[in-house]
């Protein structure tokens, strides 16, 4: 079951509109009890107004106000799965990869980097570092890793990249074994083990507010989760062809739109 989607009206704010929403499925008596509930928002400017508009309601209307979580986007995934250890930070993630790559064989890199920097260049090992960590990150946003890259490049004749991908594999697998050995989890890779083992779950309700555009991980996540799953969708029913199961929008259907303009407003 795919999660569902409420169309509102576009001529109000969206934020009111979601605190509209908000306070009609929550509010009963004498109290607007929201905490079971987690609401996802577009950015962190949009998340603290949006508190604020719910105060300034429960206010308004003298009930006992009990706030949502609420949270960007980014933030989302790691509500969704248990963590079974401390995660990485950004600095720790990129030093790890730079420790591998100094420690690894010449041969086994090479494809890689046949000509790496020099042992004492560490501005040059932390470019190749943090390189390496954004490959990871975008990779894993599509819930893929070197692992779906070297399997994909198996089933395509004359793949010519196929070495560079088996030494970033070789490299990657040494820089998890270097986290666990700290007792450390890689973010992106705990990502995708709990996608690929059916292990996403939530007790809250979720409440997509604007969410736009979403990668494929994170669709991925909230589909495991998808009877808990409301997304505002901030356009008139009549599009709903124009927005996927998730309420993100579908850019070629927007592409091929007619904008109904007059042409006394263009300039």
């Amino acid at each position: 079951m795919p999660p569902q989607r409420l169309f509102l009206d576009w001529n109000r704010p969206f934020l009111p509109s979601a605190v509209d929403y908000l306070v009609e499925r929550y509010g009963s008596g004498g109290g607007l009890d929201m905490r079971g509930a987690t609401v996802v928002m577009p950015g962190g400017r949009s998340a603290r107004r949006l508190l604020e508009l719910l105060v300034e309601r429960a206010e308004a209307s003298g009930r006992v106000f009990a706030p949502p979580r609420i949270v960007t986007i980014g933030k989302l995934p790691e509500l969704l799965y248990v963590a079974k250890r401390p995660f990485a930070s950004d600095l720790a993630q990129q030093l790890a990869w730079v420790e591998v790559l100094r420690r690894a064989a010449p041969e086994r890199i090479a494809p890689l980097l046949p000509h790496p920097p020099e042992i004492d260049d560490l501005a040059g090992w932390l470019a190749l570092g943090e390189m390496l960590g954004r490959l990871h990150r975008e990779l894993a946003a599509e819930a893929m890793d070197f692992q779906s890259v070297v399997d994909c490049g198996k089933r395509i004749e004359g793949f010519g990249e196929q070495p560079r991908w088996q030494s970033l594999l070789a490299i990657r697998d040494d820089y998890l074994r270097l986290l666990d050995g700290l007792g450390l989890w890689d973010r992106q890779t705990a990502r995708l083990f709990d996608i690929r083992q059916g292990e996403c779950k939530t007790e809250d309700d979720i409440v997509l507010v604007g969410a736009a555009d979403m990668n494929r991980a994170q669709r991925m996540m909230l589909d495991q989760v998808a009877d808990r799953v409301t997304a505002l969708v901030f356009a008139p029913e009549r599009l709903a062809d124009r927005f996927d199961e998730h309420g993100c929008l579908l850019s070629e259907a927007w592409q091929e739109a007619e904008i109904d303009l007059a042409e006394e407003r263009i300039q």
